[in-house]
């Protein structure tokens, strides 16, 4: 019939009054294209509608076992901000902002020659395979990698310490140009402590892991697919991650938060809430004025002062003071500085009760 359709005899065609009655009837496995059933042929199951329903029945034991059964576990991590599993949280934060102040100008160097060589490369032909333009693309290429290497090498003179490192370059990288929403570039971490950042997400390792095995019919919670049986299990569990033996990637002592001990008050430090509701920072602000709110870290990992509201931590690092040193104390809005229905953000002068 498509043959005599394509030829123009498909007039002189007799259709079987079998497909008369069903030309209107689709597949049963188009379902899963359009999502409708009313147009389906029920009357016969196709290999690919066989093959359709198992998958079907597959892809709702896995989101029973393995989403459903693992949802709590699942929640307790926030992945709304990825880079807090890049940085290790155990390092004092005072060292790390030591080490970002001096990477600030390897920082930026890195963003204006890795701009300027990404507008460089955005003027070649990328398709094109005339021999002229495949030797600038080499060139270009080759101009990238020494960067990141010339990079990676400053970097590392500035810190010895992989996990520091990463840290510091990925608050650069993934925080610090946020506040201003100067997100220039997500690639500087990468270049400069890709290992560093390995050992981070290993410190940030769930040992335990969830893996389908084979099963018995016997057994609960089984599933049987292409004549065999298989379930889930829970194994505690670490992944090997091993680095060039010539790479110290030990982390010192003194690089790590110390104990702590007494904390002294801070009686004036000015602070930057951010993430303040628009158009109503100065009724914010007024009801604030007077009042202690005790300081936590949110769920992005940012250190918040009161419901959605955060702090701009890097200015009270840059003034060595380590907020993360201060969390459950109470935060005392003693003054308020600026604060505008314009913006999203108020400054203030507050007090932190130490211990």
């Amino acid at each position: 019939m498509i043959d005599a359709s394509k030829s123009g005899l498909f007039d002189k065609v007799v259709v079987p009054e079998m497909i008369h009655r069903r030309f209107n009837k689709r597949p049963q496995f188009m379902f899963y294209k359009d999502g409708n059933k009313y147009n389906k042929d029920e009357s016969v199951e196709s290999a690919l509608d066989f093959l359709a329903n198992r998958m079907t029945q597959f892809k709702e034991y896995v989101n029973k076992v393995m989403v459903e059964k693992t949802n709590q576990k699942i929640k307790k991590q926030s992945f709304q901000n990825i880079y807090n599993y890049l940085m290790n949280q155990e390092l004092d934060g005072e060292i790390v902002q030591k080490t970002i102040d001096d990477l600030n100008v390897v920082y930026f160097n890195f963003i204006q020659r890795n701009r300027n060589l990404a507008i460089l490369k955005g003027e070649i032909n990328p398709y094109s395979s005339d021999d002229k333009y495949k030797r600038e693309r080499e060139i270009v290429d080759q101009k990238f990698k020494e960067l990141y290497e010339k990079t990676k090498m400053e970097a590392e003179k500035i810190c010895g310490c992989p996990s520091l490192l990463a840290t510091a370059a990925v608050r650069m990288t993934y925080i610090n140009t946020k506040y201003n929403n100067q997100n220039e570039n997500y690639s500087f971490c990468w270049v400069v402590a890709s290992e560093g950042i390995l050992q981070n997400i290993k410190i940030h390792e769930d040992k335990e892991k969830i893996y389908v095995v084979q099963a018995d019919d016997s057994d609960v919670d089984v599933f049987e697919w292409l004549g065999e049986y298989y379930k889930t299990q829970v194994s505690n569990v670490e992944y090997p991650l091993s680095f060039d033996d010539d790479k110290n990637m030990s982390i010192p002592e003194e690089y790590l938060k110390k104990e702590k001990g007494v904390l002294p008050d801070v009686p004036d430090v000015k602070l930057t809430i951010m993430n303040v509701e628009k158009g109503r920072a100065e009724e914010i602000a007024a009801e604030m004025q007077g009042n202690s709110y005790p300081l936590f870290e949110n769920e992005k990992g940012w250190l918040g002062i009161k419901g959605d509201m955060s702090i701009k931590e890097k200015e009270t690092l840059s003034v060595g003071i380590d907020l993360r040193k201060y969390i459950g104390h109470d935060v005392t809005i003693k003054e308020i500085i600026t604060a505008k229905n314009s913006r999203s953000v108020i400054k203030v002068v507050v007090s932190i009760k130490g211990s």
